[in-house]
């Protein structure tokens, strides 16, 4: 004999599809965030992913994109200001935007770990360390330049390397796609917030 789902059994479990929907929504969304400069009073709208990793700001009519890129081992190079980073976007569009400011070197270690490997008193957790060199990209963005990043996700970013001439592509995947994704929602956040003020 087969059991039949009552109407309040099929409505609680819908609410609870939504409500878990509407949770996970609230989680994992990033918000923008309005704030006045204490010194100014003008409004900054500002969207902030990983501490500056990726970074939208709005003041005073000008759209600034800020996005780090970590390379490995201790770097001394400096980027010039105009230094050029290309993207391409997965609806096919091209960009190529030029840094508004110098890139200075910032040496981090980041530590993973290797697994758990059993022992004596229960096992240990063996770690590397290796150095990094994060380098912050900073732009002025048009409003062109805001709507392509909001309108499609970025497939392929090409960096400069730190040897004259030379680049790296790095695709939307692991690391990389949580950045690219965090471009495109820090976009969205900033245009629908752009076109709402006008």
């Amino acid at each position: 004999m087969h059991s039949r789902l009552s109407i309040t059994d099929i409505t609680k479990k819908a609410l609870m599809l939504l409500l878990f929907v509407a949770f996970s929504n609230k989680i994992y969304a990033q918000k923008c965030e309005t704030n006045n400069d204490p010194f100014s009073g003008e409004q900054i709208l500002s969207f902030d992913y990983e501490r500056k990793t990726v970074y939208f700001e709005f003041k005073n009519d000008t759209i600034l994109f800020e996005i780090v890129f970590n390379y490995l081992g201790e770097r001394n190079y400096e980027f010039k200001e105009g230094t050029k980073i290309l993207m391409k976007l997965e609806d096919g569009t091209k960009m190529e935007l030029s840094t508004a400011r110098v890139s200075l070197p910032r040496i981090e270690q980041v530590t993973s770990s290797n697994g758990f490997y059993p022992g004596f008193g229960g096992g240990m957790m063996m770690s590397s360390s290796s150095n990094y060199t994060a380098y912050s990209f900073a732009f002025t963005l048009t409003k062109t330049d805001l709507n392509k990043l909001a309108a499609s996700q970025i497939e392929v970013i090409r960096i400069p390397d730190t040897t004259e001439g030379t680049y790296a592509d790095l695709e939307a995947k692991s690391r990389t796609k949580k950045k690219v994704k965090a471009v495109n929602k820090g976009a969205i956040c900033l245009k629908e917030h752009i076109d709402n003020k006008a």
